[in-house]
């Protein structure tokens, strides 16, 4: 469950930039199509890291994205 160690990174990233942030109201995060990022399984993990005192009761938005490709012969 990589999910996880994603919202570990999300939260040591946002702890890194506290002395810049007094409170955390909203993360947003784009997730790929290709990721394999479960968004349930990072949303459970999100909000479990979440408490605390910067980012205590912050809105959470997953944002899908979506896959594209190019052909490298043609450009289309």
């Amino acid at each position: 469950m990589h999910e996880a160690a994603l919202a570990m990174e999300v939260m040591a990233l946002l702890e890194r930039q506290h002395d810049r942030l007094s409170r955390i109201t909203r993360i947003e995060i784009d997730i790929g199509a290709l990721s394999c990022v479960d968004d349930s399984a990072l949303r459970t993990a999100l909000l479990t890291a979440l408490p605390g005192p910067l980012a205590d009761g912050a809105e959470l938005c997953l944002h899908p994205v979506a896959a594209q490709a190019r052909c490298l012969t043609c450009g289309a």
